[in-house]
């Protein structure tokens, strides 16, 4: 979507980290919401089978899409956990440079998302050259299915920065 959704649940932790490699190989992204709102396996929908996840960052007063990427369902990639929630596995990084996604539920205010990826297949942060600069808070993270369009959302503003350099970003919210 190129605005950000509304009405997303919202996590009591989050962090993000990006790291800009050289060579492109290197880059890194990692994206952890934690203690997030009560969420079952059934709102998550198959990964596996039907459910599309799709992660979006939007920045800026404007709110402007700048990263997008859509994991397809496939049973080859995403298994269940337990009766909680899935978990996405691709080493290679194949699609959009993402190796590791896990989705766990919980009946309390401790639902989970982490998604992890690296290498040359990760989308780039096109025109928003690190050090990011301040006029691109707030930065918003959503990750969001296909089935349910239930979404999960994390927004940082300039106080949560915790690394900006050239190669590295570090946000972080508690």
């Amino acid at each position: 979507s190129d605005t950000p959704r509304v009405g997303c649940r919202t996590a009591g932790r989050s962090i993000l980290v990006y790291k800009d490699g050289t060579p492109d190989s290197k880059d890194k992204f990692v994206f952890k919401w934690t203690n997030g709102q009560a969420t079952s396996q059934a709102e998550f929908a198959d990964p596996g089978a039907t459910a599309q996840y799709d992660l979006c960052i939007y920045g800026g007063p404007s709110t402007a899409l700048f990263v997008e990427a859509g994991i397809p369902p496939n049973a080859d990639t995403w298994s269940p956990i337990g009766s909680k929630g899935y978990k996405y596995v691709d080493r290679f990084g194949t699609v959009a440079g993402a190796q590791s996604i896990v989705l766990r539920g919980n009946d309390e205010d401790k639902a989970k998302m982490i998604w992890k990826g690296r290498g040359e297949s990760l989308p780039d942060l096109p025109s928003v050259a690190l050090p990011l600069n301040p006029n691109w808070f707030p930065l918003v993270v959503q990750i969001s299915n296909s089935d349910t369009q239930i979404c999960f959302e994390a927004s940082f503003s300039a106080q949560h920065v915790a690394t900006n350099l050239e190669d590295k970003l570090k946000l972080k919210k508690k």
